[in-house]
């Protein structure tokens, strides 16, 4: 199959996809709708995914960076984060 013959056919199958959406509005509607919240939602869990365990932490010296802990009266260590 040529590359032309198969633009064509590629080109007529959209416009055929593009009838049958506006034929059920409510479902086009619905399934741009959810998505919409899909795309989203996905780009905000990789935002905060990507802020905070990806990114180093914005200190001059990271590696010297410590975590407090106290220790209790039996000598549990406690975290203090």
């Amino acid at each position: 199959m040529s590359a032309a013959r198969l633009l064509e056919r590629s080109a007529r199958e959209l416009r055929q996809a593009l009838r049958g959406l506006a034929r059920a509005p409510a479902f086009t509607l619905t399934s741009v709708a959810i998505l919409a919240l899909g795309i989203g939602l996905a780009t905000a869990l990789f935002t905060v995914f990507d802020a905070v365990l990806v990114r180093p932490l914005p200190a001059r010296a990271p590696e010297r960076v410590v975590l407090p802990r106290a220790l209790e009266a039996g000598g549990v260590n406690v975290s203090l984060t």
